[in-house]
């Protein structure tokens, strides 16, 4: 999203993040997006960081990750 000045504009975002392994030198575990209440599963560093990019910089042409509703209490 651009705004008035065609600056690129950032949403921003709480995320809760459980580290569940670590396996083949990368984190897997699960994220949750606090404000949204919606988690998902991540299987490394990589994922997790293009997972909250996504939910904080969507963009029209690109395809959406589809976050799960889900609590957001310790589990």
């Amino acid at each position: 999203m651009k705004n008035s000045a065609g600056n690129t504009q950032l949403h921003k975002g709480t995320f809760i993040v459980k580290i569940e392994h670590c396996n083949n030198e990368s984190w897997q575990g699960e994220v949750v997006w606090a404000d949204e209440e919606k988690r998902e599963k991540f299987r490394s560093a990589l994922e997790l960081l293009k997972l909250m990019d996504d939910a904080v910089n969507p963009m029209e042409n690109r395809e959406e990750t589809v976050w799960k509703q889900g609590k957001t209490g310790a589990g």
